[in-house]
């Protein structure tokens, strides 16, 4: 009798360890829940960060616990019931070490479909050991901004108290957002009358819960944080009707709808625009004491053979430096050509940039070669030659860019992409509106830009954007030519003769220090 009792003791030994701490005291309620990464079934690195300014349900389960597994019909009810609602889950499994297959088949059979994240070693999960996990299930309810609200919640209180908190956060705002067309230039009552096959449409949505989608006759326009968007549409001949419509993130809509004629009157933008004249102003009181740096990085042939090797990206680097060299006040031993370079080669490059330049000194910085975006993680990725197409720790990714860009001490950083999805460099792809201003101002004032050849989308091989940029800084004379003037000179030609509609970009690079300049080019 005493060794059945032994046996049955050992036996539900783990249940009872799970009724002991109910409560984590290492992580109470109304602190900031601690930072995280770690990868799930696919090996994706994750991390609770990515997730900031939504509500996050952090659990702690595994294949093995019997009340963990009791609980994923609750949780599966309240991911169904606020999935839509600003809400993410995210499991930690403390499955041990072999034990792969086990959590694989209990996330399937519990039908937990969400982030899963775990390093298979059990109770020494690091994420666990983070949070002081004793016993499991344990959970924490993290608000947008970061901070934990609830504590182990068990069964209907999941959805329950969710509904406290995300319901009452989703139903706070039930206006629509505000629409306003920046270009074409709309008058009220009148048409807008235009010869190209294709119109950009851009203008400004704003709302006070921020703006989820912009929509121009069905076609997601790219947009910034601020809410500036831009896309480019089809036209037919005669009258088309141009409905915009803006979605906040609390899923109220707005409609701002106008007409455009295309007239076959006026014959369609020739693809060779003449560049747009700059005309400086105090241009010869300007203070440009500081040298021009430049580095430039092509990359076309890649280690891994699942990448596709590109054709132009060296010749396209080779070019823009060529112009630089024999038209600009940029000299030889201050540009550096990286032909196929690898991530540490990348990185070594922009930290020699960081020790060399002075706080008077401009640098510019260009990429072409593969790029890629993560919808999931709102990131966007350079692929270095050595690049592994599942391998995201060989990627350089716009995190580290910014990072390096702002550590960089120039007066003026301008960096211009042309790869896919080059647009994400923005976090939220902002575009600059307005004329530009007096050349004096835009230079005194530091600046950090980007130039990229396109937004979210792919960009073919054969680059439209890299042929026009040389051509305009090879045609332009004038003595001063700011990149927000270069771009604009050029950004129709780009619109009007690409294969797929790419839309060319310029905008500052946020948090990387940017006061409102812009870099200029000074003509030798």
């Amino acid at each position: 009798m005493k060794k059945l009792f032994l046996l049955l003791t050992i036996a539900l030994l783990p249940w009872v360890v799970l009724a002991q701490n109910p409560f984590n005291v290492a992580a109470p309620i109304g602190t900031m829940a601690g930072d995280f990464t770690q990868n799930d079934v696919n090996g994706n690195p994750v991390k609770l960060s990515d997730f900031r300014g939504k509500f996050v349900f952090i659990d702690f389960w595994a294949s093995w616990c019997g009340p963990c597994r009791a609980e994923s019909a609750y949780l599966v009810a309240a991911y169904n019931k606020f999935k839509h609602n600003n809400f993410a889950i995210i499991n930690v499994s403390l499955d041990m070490p072999g034990k792969r297959d086990d959590w694989l088949r209990a996330i399937e059979v519990d039908g937990r479909n969400w982030t899963q994240l775990s390093d298979l070693k059990g109770w020494k999960n690091e994420i666990a050991l983070q949070y002081v996990i004793t016993s499991i299930p344990a959970n924490f309810l993290i608000d947008p901004a970061g901070k934990i609200v609830a504590t182990n919640l068990r069964g209907d209180d999941v959805s329950s108290v969710l509904s406290k908190f995300v319901k009452a956060e989703v139903n706070a705002d039930h206006t629509p957002p505000v629409i306003a067309i920046t270009e074409p230039e709309v008058t009220r009552g009148l048409k807008v009358v235009q010869s190209g096959s294709r119109v950009l449409i851009s203008g400004t949505a704003t709302d006070e819960s921020g703006i989820k989608s912009v929509e121009v006759n069905g076609i997601a326009a790219a947009i910034s944080e601020t809410g500036n968007f831009f896309a480019s549409v089809p036209l037919t001949m005669g009258d088309n009707q141009l409905k915009v419509r803006a979605t906040d993130r609390k899923l109220n809509s707005a409609v701002h709808e106008f007409v455009i004629n295309r007239s076959s009157n006026k014959p369609d933008p020739s693809p060779n625009p003449q560049p747009v004249p700059v005309v400086p102003v105090n241009a010869a009181v300007t203070n440009t004491e500081g040298k021009y740096y430049a580095l430039i990085i092509g990359i076309q042939d890649y280690n891994d053979e699942s990448i596709t090797d590109l054709d132009q990206p060296v010749a396209d680097a080779r070019s823009l430096q060529d112009v630089l060299l024999s038209n600009y006040t940029f000299d030889k031993e201050n540009i550096s050509l990286l032909a196929n370079p690898t991530r540490s080669e990348i990185f070594r490059s922009l930290e020699t940039l960081s020790r060399k330049i002075k706080k008077e000194d401009n640098v510019l910085i260009f990429y072409a070669g593969h790029g890629v975006w993560d919808a999931g993680r709102k990131q966007g990725y350079w692929f270095p030659s050595d690049a592994g197409r599942d391998d995201r720790a060989s990627w350089v990714t716009n995190a580290d860019l910014k990072e390096y860009i702002s550590a960089i001490p120039s007066k003026h950083t301008l960096l211009i992409t042309d790869a896919c999805f080059a647009g994400s460099i923005f976090k939220s792809r902002a575009v600059l509106t307005g004329a530009p201003r007096a050349i004096k101002e835009l230079y005194e004032m530091p600046s950090r830009k980007a130039m990229t050849s396109g937004t979210l989308k792919e960009v073919p091989d054969k680059s439209v954007f890299i042929e026009y940029l040389v051509k305009r800084l090879t045609q332009n004379s004038a003595k001063y030519l700011s990149a927000e003037r270069l771009y604009s000179s050029f950004r129709d030609a780009v619109i009007n003769n690409s294969s797929n509609g790419q839309v060319p970009q310029y905008g500052e690079i946020r948090e990387a220090g940017d006061e409102g300049g812009d870099f200029i080019f000074i003509k030798k």
